[in-house]
């Protein structure tokens, strides 16, 4: 039987993509796997392998949750590492705390826990965030000094809808297919 990798997110739209994936562009020399620009987007949750059955019980869940809130703002404030750990693991964009997204978030995962649906929840803050590259540990330890990437932004656009995604492998990377399509109202 065949499962599907399942999150749940909120796609950009095409000029924040590119402005983001620009970026990228500039730092190319970077040892970091940098992430499509098409495949940039918000995850609100993780939930993991699913089959047939459980994505389409779990597509009629979020759009009814999605269906409870309404359309909302999302400022992106600032690209930088993951952590202040000595060896940070991705690039982020960094977006501005909001109690909508928030909300949101965890309406999305009462409704699919009420439901029988379970998600990984381990590193899930409400935190904004989009993935920008993940960084090659192997090649980083080598440079003599971490790169400085800090950089303020200022990208603002309405989160209207919220996707249930599917993550398939292939030879040219992830490709992200939304599975459904849920419009906050």
């Amino acid at each position: 039987m065949k499962k599907h990798r399942v999150f749940i997110a909120i796609n950009l739209p095409a000029g924040i993509k590119k402005r983001l994936f620009e970026f990228s562009e500039k730092h190319s020399d970077l040892p970091v796997r940098w992430i499509a620009e098409d495949n940039l987007h918000i995850t609100l949750l993780f939930v993991g392998y699913a089959t047939d059955e459980e994505t389409v019980k779990i597509c009629q869940i979020v759009k009814n949750a999605v269906s409870k809130h309404s359309p909302f703002e999302i400022n992106l404030t600032k690209i930088d590492y993951d952590s202040e750990r000595k060896s940070p693991r991705m690039i982020w964009a960094f977006g501005e705390e909001n109690q909508r997204f928030a909300g949101l978030e965890n309406g999305i995962k009462n409704a699919l826990a009420e439901n029988g649906i379970g998600f990984d929840d381990r590193y899930r803050d409400s935190l904004i965030h989009i993935t920008l590259g993940r960084i090659i540990q192997s090649e980083w330890r080598g440079l003599p000094s971490k790169p400085e990437i800090s950089e303020k932004i200022d990208l603002k656009f309405e989160a209207e809808s919220v996707e249930v995604m599917e993550s398939r492998i292939s030879r040219k990377g992830p490709e992200y297919v939304i599975l459904e399509s849920a419009k906050l109202k």
